[in-house]
């Protein structure tokens, strides 16, 4: 017999093959490479998820006994920061992108501040807003309540408050004047997860707030990942129903509920209410993120110490 793989031609069973176990914090992995043509074809045998009845164990395939990690993941990060609700999502961008949708942003301004991540306002395009760029504070370089009430008007639907560097924005004057003019505020908090503000955590005050596990970021759910989070269930469900390509069936706590075949073969069951996109994370980013939050609190105080290291160095 051969072997086929996607490196190419057929090979034959004379290749070599070596079996590796390493060991992470709390999971043990299991590795076998085999070797053709000077070529290593590495192929990782197991991936770590959570259970519910034995805690962290180790999968190979599904297993329908197992608790769906991206929701056990939204649980966790939920009652982490203090959150009432929780979408995990791809990506930073669309955690955003979602939550503007949420927020019925089309044909109307969105405030954003001038100095941002480019894609704070790419997202507002793509939802069908305009962005208005509000200036900054010189000392801090975010937006304040100030600048905010410079750039506002009665076409304003939203205003999107980025943290930057750890940093959060001042957000109850920011609250309090944007939902003055009828408009609701997201927290982009992508640079800021498990910083403080008065007496919780920074994207918990807004109306939606956005994180983001990209690679560089506190933790990541490997390269890529995003979570939403909300105490308001009617942002909850159309953020979740926009990210999750529209499924009428889902709920502002759930993103895959179990049907009845019978109900969603029937032909006259609607299977969607809203025209959405597939943002949702994978099972295996939220595997990853189950076992970075467990740390994250350690990540952030390094960071910070770090920061101080820096400040003591430099001077004010």
């Amino acid at each position: 017999t051969t072997i086929r793989n996607i490196l190419g031609p057929s090979v034959s069973p004379s290749i070599t093959k070596r079996t590796t176990t390493f060991s992470a914090p709390s999971i043990a992995w299991s590795a076998a490479t085999w070797r053709h043509d000077g070529r290593w074809m590495n192929c990782l045998l197991r991936t770590p998820i959570y259970t519910r009845s034995t805690g962290l164990g180790l999968r190979n395939g599904r297993n329908a006994n197992l608790l769906n990690p991206v929701a056990e993941f939204e649980s966790a990060f939920a009652k982490l920061i203090g959150s009432s609700y929780a979408i995990a999502v791809n990506s930073g961008t669309s955690a955003l992108h979602a939550a503007l949708v949420a927020c019925d942003v089309k044909g109307h301004e969105v405030v954003v501040p001038a100095l941002c991540p480019a894609m704070d306002a790419f997202a507002i395009i793509h939802a069908g807003g305009i962005p208005i760029f509000a200036d900054v504070d010189p000392l801090t370089h975010l937006m304040s309540n100030d600048t905010l009430a410079k750039a506002l008007s009665p076409r304003t639907k939203a205003v999107i408050a980025v943290a930057l560097h750890g940093l959060p924005c001042d957000m109850e004057p920011i609250l309090r004047t944007a939902h003055s003019w009828g408009a609701l505020v997201i927290e982009d908090c992508a640079q800021c997860l498990l910083g403080r503000y008065q007496d919780g955590y920074a994207g918990t005050k807004a109306d939606i707030g956005c994180f983001s596990f990209e690679k560089k970021k506190h933790m990541t759910t490997g390269s890529e990942g995003g979570m939403i989070v909300t105490n308001n269930p009617d942002l909850a469900i159309k953020a979740r129903k926009f990210a999750g390509i529209g499924y009428k069936h889902m709920t502002a706590e759930a993103g895959r509920t179990s049907l009845n075949a019978a109900d969603f073969q029937h032909p006259d069951y609607e299977r969607f209410d809203t025209i959405g996109l597939n943002y949702r994370m994978s099972e295996d980013q939220a595997d990853l993120g189950l076992i970075k939050l467990s740390s994250v609190e350690e990540a952030v105080a390094t960071r910070q110490a770090i920061g101080y290291l820096w400040q003591n160095a430099i001077g004010e």
